[in-house]
């Protein structure tokens, strides 16, 4: 679901640095992706049954990984699929369309490459299907490892895009190391 006018307005938190047990795909530690902000899209929404996916946040972190300009965005169904059955991020999206809202979810895996080479990479984690720690409960978390750190860029784009849709945290919360 996505559809603000439906649901109301979602809550948008973000951690930075690695949490302490999770488990990512080796090759992000490999290709020096070691700056994690963590981008939090709370699944509940007051007044509203269901767990939402606001599939305009997920598709403005696309757009903010687009616009770093260092390389392809593509997409995997899953963090396994990282390196093997990636698909550029326009036929994704096109798969996605033809799907009923309800239908829709975040995909696994998102990825930046330059000739060959892992640049950027965003790894879903669906706290949404099974509850997760504190601070992810209830969540889409989209954990954007990188080079660099993002803690100011990312959250300044998405305050920019937000236009009241996201109600969005103005700090950005410190790992458990």
């Amino acid at each position: 679901m996505n559809d603000q006018a439906e649901h109301g307005p979602v809550d948008v938190t973000f951690v930075s640095g690695r949490e302490r047990g999770f488990r990512y795909p080796p090759q992000i530690s490999q290709a020096a992706l070691d700056h994690r902000l963590a981008v939090v899209q709370h699944t509940h929404v007051s007044g509203w049954p269901d767990m939402v996916f606001d599939q305009t946040l997920w598709q403005a972190i696309c757009e903010f990984l687009r616009l770093q300009g260092i390389g392809q965005v593509l997409v995997g169904n899953k963090d396994e699929d990282l390196g093997k059955h990636e698909v550029a991020l326009p036929e994704f999206l096109a798969d996605q369309d033809r799907l009923p809202d309800e239908d829709r979810a975040p995909p696994g895996l998102l990825v930046v490459r330059s000739g060959g080479r892992l640049r950027l990479c965003v790894v879903t984690e669906y706290w949404a299907d099974v509850g997760g720690p504190d601070r992810y409960h209830d969540s889409y978390t989209y954990s954007v490892f990188s080079g660099f750190d993002l803690t100011g860029a990312l959250p300044a784009f998405l305050r920019e895009r937000s236009a009241g849709r996201w109600v969005i945290a103005d700090e950005v919360t410190r790992a458990t190391p």
